[in-house]
């Protein structure tokens, strides 16, 4: 599980991936705080038939930072991203 978290006392220039903060200005807020799980990634691994001698596998990783949709209702939850995927013979 990753946890990112950050602090500041100026304003972000993104509030989901803060790359860039901004210096307080006259009518700018006091800082602010934000902290996510988004970033962890979740896996699925699974192992296939013996065909002609090789073995056959899948791996996939994912996780939720994919960004937010536009949902009417206000809903807030991560877009699931895929990460990599892999099949190996």
């Amino acid at each position: 599980m990753l946890f990112n978290t950050y602090g500041e006392r100026g304003s972000v220039d993104n509030v989901d991936f803060p790359q860039l903060v901004i210096p307080r200005g006259l009518l700018s807020s006091g800082g602010s705080f934000g902290a996510s799980v988004r970033q962890s990634q979740i896996g699925i691994q699974a192992f296939g038939p013996t065909i002609a001698g090789a073995r056959t596998s899948a791996d996939i990783q994912f996780d939720f930072a994919g960004g937010f949709p536009e949902a009417q209702n206000g809903a807030s939850f991560g877009i699931m991203r895929l990460r990599t995927g892999t099949v190996s013979v």
